[in-house]
Formats: C-alpha cells, structure tokens, sequence
C-alpha cells in the first residue's frame, strides 16, 4: 500500500499509535464534549498527536501511543460516564 502511494507523494510510516474514537449520537449535541475529553486526557497524561471529526458529528477520534491505551480508556470513561 505504501508503494502504490508514493506515486502522490512521499509516505512517512509511523508505527506504535493508537486511534481511539468516541462515537455516539449525542455527540454533535454535546456541548463541551471535546473540552471534557481533552481535560481527561491531559490530566492523565496522555498526549493527543491528531484529532478528527467526522463529517456527520456523531464520532471524535485521536491518535496517540500505544504506551497511553491503558490510561486512557479509564480516564475517558471516568470523564464521560461517571462525572
């Protein structure tokens, strides 16, 4: 696959990251919803490389390192479902 996209341009593979999604249908709704998340994830030390929101507004995804998964998903449930 990267052979077949170097002919657009160059390809930089980065290995050892994560995306992690939050999907629903209340999170176009949501105000504050991305502020929560981040919070979260600053305070548990995670450090966000790339963020993404789709089209339709019912998902945000980022990228981060695999190292941070087993903090992460705590600190986003903790955020989301319990605060």
């Amino acid at each position: 696959a990267v052979k077949a996209m170097e002919q657009f341009g160059r390809v930089h593979v980065v290995t050892d990251k994560t995306i992690v999604c939050v999907v629903g249908k209340n999170v176009k709704k949501q105000s504050g919803l991305g502020a929560k998340v981040f919070v979260a994830l600053r305070d548990a030390g995670v450090n966000v490389e790339m963020i993404s929101q789709g089209a339709n507004k019912i998902n945000l995804s980022f990228l981060i390192d695999d190292a941070d998964v087993e903090k992460t998903i705590p600190a986003l449930h903790n955020a989301l479902f319990t605060a």
